[in-house]
């Protein structure tokens, strides 16, 4: 029997897996917003509509599950924008980190990609392949620390998220009056959205993987969900 471990799949930023922004994250602002305590805990949720307004379901949501610099930097408040539009759909993202992602100096995303070596490598320029593939490349040489942090921390399964996903699932039910749901995670957010598909199968139907981290085989054996 396999088990299911925290190390980063070769399907997460290798050389061939190129970040993108529809807005320059040094000009975007969030069309949504972060409702505290959404879930009735301590966990804040950002919650954005369709920039229309019209929602095509009112019973339907979109879950997104950021990737591991959560709350951290603006292109994941931009993707679910992005998502809340293309998808006409009430769009959450929870915050399993309580505000503190792995380590945002491990990341200097201002200026440089900082790492055990001495060497730094400024950040990609948006549209320009071949800077972003070099620091995705540094980031998977920290593939080992961020699963240790993982395990440790807000991004643990057993011991934070799976929780977490039920009382999101509950407040979008009691104070949204939703009854299905999608999910969709990005990296880190791979294995989240496949251990909720085997946990909630009755309201989540659907959940999608963007560059998945962590996922093995064993992960989605279970699942009734449709998985993409």
């Amino acid at each position: 029997m396999e088990k299911d471990d925290y190390t980063v799949s070769s399907s997460c930023c290798g050389p061939d897996t190129l970040p993108t922004s529809v807005v320059d994250p040094s000009k975007f602002k969030p069309r949504g917003s972060v409702v505290p305590q959404a879930a009735g805990t301590d966990l804040n949720v950002y919650v954005t509509r369709p920039s229309s307004g019209k929602l095509r379901r009112s019973d339907e949501a979109l879950l997104v599950i950021y990737d591991i610099v959560g709350y951290g930097h603006p292109n994941n408040f931009q993707a679910a924008d992005v998502l809340a539009d293309k998808m006409g759909l009430l769009t959450v993202m929870p915050d399993f980190f309580r505000g503190v992602p792995f380590p945002p100096e491990r990341f200097d995303w201002s200026g440089a990609a900082r790492l055990d070596s001495p060497n730094t490598v400024p950040s990609p320029t948006a549209g320009k392949p071949a800077e972003e593939r070099n620091v995705m490349g540094l980031v998977r040489s920290l593939d080992k620390e961020i699963g240790a942090w993982v395990m440790r921390g807000g991004g643990n399964w057993d011991k934070v998220v799976r929780k977490d996903v039920g009382d999101v699932l509950g407040w979008l039910k009691r104070a949204h009056g939703v009854k299905r749901c999608a999910m969709i995670g990005f990296c880190y957010g791979g294995v989240v959205i496949v251990k909720a598909a085997q946990e909630f199968q009755d309201t989540i139907k659907a959940v999608c993987g963007v560059h998945p981290a962590f996922m093995v085989r064993a992960s989605s054996r279970t699942s009734w969900s449709t998985i993409g």
